[in-house]
């Protein structure tokens, strides 16, 4: 809510503004009301207030001295003056102090509400432009060692009580003038709400209240409001010592949209500390075994959809797999996966980085191999024959695969079809059209839309193919299926 003050030594006058206006609704509270210019004065030069609605003429000290004054010694006010008549040198000066706007009485309710809805949005914008930084502000309260929660409360937060309950929200950008509201309405706590910039270009909101369900209000505000954008949306805790948890809570929600590519609100939830303890020490074993068939099959467990771990945990798994490869290496130095916030400036999706972490493995199997003998070939093949079957759906092709390996085409070709029993286009279709057959069966997706996400971006093709292998058309097999 922004904070009002009214100013007018008509008592009669203030209690008019008081009624004529819906001031919660346009997010305004009055904090004081004051018949008395030097009072106000007092007050206002100690106490944070976005609007003043100000008389022009008033015993003691006018409104313009009044403006003129606080102008020294504070330039965020926003204020209104209101006159009994239409004076041009008070107009005058009043422009030259920055008065937003000039009434004269009776004011115009209509008119008041449209200027109050235009300030809030000034104030708005003014209050997002320059966001303080959430993670500078998590290294000043880190590097005063903060403690005690009533310290951080009011030395750091200027918060002037403890909330029961805190949550933050992590949206997608925070310079979008037009929809910045959006960002305020989406939450209607009965506590506090605070903005930090979080990575230089998202809007991080700390939220803060006493009342638990004001979280689950917000959860779904927020699935409505941004019900196509990228939300992360923190556990709610108790105690906003814990705010570092919060930052890093709503970060691994919101960039988990890398594991889904979808974009939408996504609240964070914990991955089962069982499994991930259990798959660490898998992963250990394999690599203290120098066990490079596993490292790769541990890298297709990790992309499979079944698997339900966050992107950070992801981003552990990858860099312990390319920490041992760097350790095994002689000469090869594998980059390591970068930080949530630079990980989709180095890789557009996941699969991009599934393949790195397999392309690395595989590299370090062709240095330490070489392709000499019948054991090292099968063991080379065994890692082609598991990224072709995790990327037959993708553009593929024996080209690519061989590059990918570093071997050459014709000799990968021979070798695939002697290890396989299919040549190369063969076995991929099977493998396509084996999936296209489940889809067909399992889902209600239409024949075509089930042949370009199995890979075939040429209809008339697909159904040559699928009607080669299985006998019978797409088309044919969905009637059954629904019979």
């Amino acid at each position: 809510m922004r904070k009002v003050v009214i100013v007018d030594d008509e008592f009669w006058a203030i209690e008019s503004l008081k009624d004529s206006i819906d001031w919660n609704t346009l997010g305004y509270e009055i904090a004081e009301v004051f018949t008395s210019a030097e009072k106000a004065l007092l007050y206002l030069k100690e106490n944070p207030i976005d609007v003043a609605i100000v008389d022009l003429m008033m015993p003691g000290i006018d409104g313009i001295t009044l403006i003129d004054e606080l102008r020294s010694t504070n330039n965020d006010i926003i204020f209104i003056i209101v006159s009994g008549l239409m004076d041009f040198e008070n107009a005058r000066r009043a422009v030259r102090l920055g008065v937003d706007e000039f009434f004269v009485k009776p004011v115009n309710n209509q008119v008041l509400t449209d200027t109050l809805v235009r300030i809030k949005k000034k104030l708005d914008l003014r209050q997002y432009a320059n966001l303080p930084d959430i993670q500078d502000f998590l290294n000043h309260i880190t590097d005063a060692e903060v403690s005690d929660e009533k310290i951080l409360n009011t030395e750091y937060l200027g918060l002037n009580k403890k909330y029961s309950y805190c949550f933050g929200v992590m949206f997608e950008e925070r310079h979008r003038t037009d929809d910045i509201t959006r960002y305020i309405e989406a939450f209607s706590v009965s506590g506090m709400i605070m903005h930090f910039s979080i990575f230089g270009k998202y809007l991080f909101v700390l939220a803060l209240t006493d009342v638990f369900i004001d979280y689950q209000k917000a959860i779904e505000s927020i699935n409505k409001k941004f019900a196509d954008e990228t939300v992360g949306i923190s556990a709610v805790h108790n105690s906003v010592m814990q705010i570092s948890d919060l930052v890093e809570e709503s970060s691994i929600a919101f960039y988990n949209r890398f594991l889904t590519e979808k974009k939408h609100p996504t609240v964070y939830s914990e991955s089962n500390k069982v499994l991930i303890d259990a798959m660490m020490k898998n992963l250990n074993t394999a690599v203290k075994a120098n066990d490079m068939q596993r490292l790769n099959e541990f890298i297709g467990m990790v992309a499979s959809n079944n698997m339900k771990v966050n992107i950070d945990e992801v981003l552990l798994f990858g860099n312990t797999i390319l920490f041992a490869l760097n350790y095994c290496s002689g000469s090869v130095n594998f980059d390591y996966l970068p930080p949530l916030e630079r990980l989709e400036n180095r890789f557009p999706n996941f699969i991009k980085l599934i393949n790195y972490l397999h392309s690395c493995v595989n590299n370090l199997i062709v240095q330490r191999t070489g392709m000499k003998g019948k054991k090292s070939g099968k063991e080379l093949m065994q890692m082609i024959k598991i990224y072709v079957d995790e990327h037959c759906c993708e553009y593929i092709s024996l080209s690519g695969v061989a590059e990918e390996f570093g071997v050459g085409e014709k000799y990968l070709g021979k070798v695939f079809k002697k290890y396989t029993g299919e040549n190369f286009t063969m076995y991929i279709n099977k493998k396509r059209i084996e999936r296209a057959k489940n889809m067909l069966i399992q889902t209600q997706l239409s024949v075509k839309d089930i042949s370009e996400m199995c890979g075939y971006g040429d209809y008339p093709y697909f159904a040559r193919v699928f009607k080669q292998i299985t006998g019978v058309s797409a088309t044919e097999l969905r009637n059954k299926k629904s019979k």
